[in-house]
């Protein structure tokens, strides 16, 4: 479900580890008034707990505000992008 990809950027981790258990990509993409803001991984969750962060902390603070996406133009060249960058989802 589309859903499960797209999260406030307000979320707890705790409901971001949740949403990302869900959608099995690894990834979710925080959207702000309808348009692409940041993404985070589970990797970025792993680190922002070994580095002390609470499961109600915001994912806002972990996120990566410069992801990598592409325009509906250019989606014929996602998987070259992905194995190029080493990413296993990109917003398009």
């Amino acid at each position: 479900m589309l859903d499960d990809f797209i999260a406030s950027g307000e979320i707890s981790i705790g409901e971001a580890m949740n949403l990302i258990n869900n959608n099995a990509s690894g990834n979710l993409f925080i959207c702000k008034d309808g348009k692409l803001d940041a993404v985070i991984s589970d990797g970025d969750i792993r680190r922002a707990i070994m580095n002390g962060a609470s499961l109600t902390d915001s994912i806002s603070q972990f996120s990566n505000p410069n992801p990598i996406f592409l325009t509906s133009q250019r989606k014929t060249e996602a998987e070259k992008v992905m194995r190029e960058k080493s990413i296993t989802a990109i917003p398009i």
